[in-house]
């Protein structure tokens, strides 16, 4: 299975963390949603990784995630993420859905000159002022429920 590329999980008993998918270092897109996962630290070494899918999980800590320089989707919606000055370095990041996430702050987003979609629909972020250079130049679209 070392030439897996995509691999669909989304709604399996996966729980706790996911350190097994380790060694698969060919994976461009995991699909994890709807999984009772909480740990994401194995998923460090999937540095191919292009998609990434952590829906409704329990997943708080997306610090392991900084090495996947990849990363073109990531979704995060309905997660307990609540920090995300992790993701700051994902530059390639073209997709981000953090919809119903408890995050508040996105100034650390304003890196992402890539990202054209951000879901931040209900969440607790009020403020994207920090996102304005992004917009500049760009398609980027912000879809939330309050500013």
């Amino acid at each position: 299975m070392t030439k897996l590329r995509s691999l669909y999980l989304g709604g399996t008993q996966v729980v706790g963390h996911v350190s097994s998918l380790a060694s698969l270092g060919s994976l461009e897109e995991l699909w994890l949603n709807h999984t009772r996962i909480s740990e994401v630290r194995g998923l460090s070494t999937l540095t191919r990784l292009r998609t990434l899918d952590l829906d409704h999980t329990d997943v708080r800590n997306v610090e392991p995630l900084t090495r996947l320089v990849l990363l073109e989707t990531l979704s995060l919606r309905w997660t307990n993420v609540a920090t995300v000055a992790a993701l700051a370095g994902l530059t390639n990041l073209r997709e981000l859905d953090l919809s119903g996430s408890p995050v508040s702050d996105v100034s650390a987003l304003s890196t992402l000159v890539s990202l054209r979609t951000l879901e931040l629909g209900s969440t607790f972020v009020c403020d994207v002022s920090a996102l304005a250079t992004l917009v500049i130049g760009s398609d980027l679209q912000v879809h939330m429920t309050s500013v």
